[in-house]
């Protein structure tokens, strides 16, 4: 799916009034037709410390997010695990299985839906994202993203609350776990025929909200091939764009539309129930930290946007960061909000991170892949096609090449942010 209109230039983010939330409001009109509360959590994959979380009292697991979720008129989870254990996958990465019983779980702590539009859907095998589908509705839960088939992967869920008819869409970047006409699996995000899908679902709703997984893990920035997808998906008709898959937070951004309130595109929510590794050169300790996104919507547009952040304690639950952690949460999203206004110079600030990488690891591992798929490896040719055809991986790969190439000289100062970044250190 390429950007078909002229790229445009992004907002950032307007000041929030500050509280337990970071509450953006958006559109001015008080009075709206008809409105609704859509809360959007990001990645729940309960494995290692968090594989009991079937057993953990809701009000422990979830803190003070529990009150959101369960006082949002359509609350919804992206679940980035199959709750089946089948045929693990080989693939770039670890295969995920997950307890039956995680579906009435997420019931009882006030879920209405999940989104399944993701990378591990179908870490277990067809068999097992069949289960999981059926799993989920035995439980209760609405569920999107996902099918047995490309076809039931695309199709949107819609819901009516207070008299607003919603649509929402799931999909992610392309990998092993994406549907096809004879495999189960998640919706792709490149999929041809997602535009036409969302002209079709215009037609049905009055506003369309986009629950997308993808761009690259632990970076402070989205790559720029994600940014044109994620702004497409504003042209195509969604109000609302919300992102997940790195692991961390990152920013936000408005797309100005004519005649219309803009719709805001959140980069990455970070992690939710999901164990946060230990924190290194290529991991930055932000993996601990996330937020929710409360969206207030009307017709055709979001009001406000209201952010609550949190602390993973791994294996325990969601904390509260206290004043001066939301404080600091407003002031990163800031930060990391600025340089994607602007499609053009974003593409030099994200080729500085790719430099970075380059040199922390991507140097030696195209070097170790490569020499497996020369040697005629059969591993090597499986965890090559696996590794090289994720976007986000060939993004950072391609970009810094070309960096190199054009010989273009590592900036002083952006990479003084970008090590501060992986230590933890910056946005102060």
């Amino acid at each position: 799916m390429s950007l078909l209109l002229p790229m445009p230039r992004l907002l950032p983010p307007p000041v929030p009034r500050v509280g337990e939330s970071l509450k953006y409001v958006i559109s001015e009109d008080a009075s709206p037709t008809a409105s609704a509360s859509v809360l959007v959590c990001g990645d729940w994959a309960p494995v290692r410390e968090f594989s009991q979380a079937h057993s953990v009292a809701p009000e422990q697991l979830y803190g003070h997010i529990l009150p959101h979720i369960r006082g949002a008129d359509l609350s919804l989870v992206n679940l980035e695990l199959p709750l089946a254990s089948d045929q693990p996958l080989f693939k770039d990465g670890p295969a995920f299985a997950g307890d039956p019983r995680f579906a009435q779980a997420l019931t009882d702590a006030g879920f209405h839906g999940v989104t399944m539009g993701n990378n591990h859907v179908r870490d277990q095998g067809d068999r097992a994202v069949a289960t999981t589908l059926r799993g989920c509705a035995d439980a209760g839960l609405l569920h999107v993203g996902a099918g047995v088939d490309r076809e039931q992967a695309l199709a949107p869920l819609i819901v009516t609350r207070n008299g607003l008819r919603i649509g929402i869409l799931a999909c992610t970047d392309p990998s092993d776990a994406t549907a096809t006409a004879t495999h189960g699996g998640a919706a792709d995000i490149n999929d041809p025929a997602l535009p036409l899908v969302m002209q079709q679902l215009r037609q049905q709703v009055d506003t369309i909200i986009v629950v997308a997984h993808g761009g690259l893990e632990y970076s402070p920035y989205p790559p720029p091939y994600w940014w044109d997808r994620l702004v497409s998906l504003v042209a195509y008709g969604a109000d609302a764009v919300v992102a997940h898959h790195p692991h961390i937070p990152q920013g936000m951004n408005l797309v100005p539309r004519h005649g219309q309130s803009p719709a805001p595109i959140l980069w990455s929510l970070g992690n939710f129930i999901f164990p946060p590794r230990e924190a290194d050169a290529l991991k930055p300790p932000y993996m601990h930290l996330g937020f929710t996104a409360g969206l207030e919507i009307g017709p055709g547009c979001v009001h406000s946007l209201s952010l609550t952040p949190y602390h993973i304690n791994n294996g325990q639950g969601l904390e509260a960061l206290g004043a001066a952690g939301v404080e600091r949460c407003a002031r990163m999203i800031a930060t990391l909000s600025a340089p994607s206004c602007d499609r053009i110079a974003f593409a030099d600030t994200f080729a500085q991170v790719a430099l970075r990488l380059w040199e922390a690891m991507g140097r030696e591992r195209v070097a170790g892949l490569t020499a497996k798929l020369c040697a005629g490896e059969s591993a090597g040719f499986q965890h090559g096609q696996a590794h090289f055809v994720n976007p986000s991986h060939y993004a950072v790969y391609a970009d810094a090449i070309a960096a190199l190439i054009a010989q273009v000289p590592m900036d002083r100062e952006a990479q003084e942010a970008i090590e501060g970044w992986y230590a933890g250190t910056w946005p102060r």
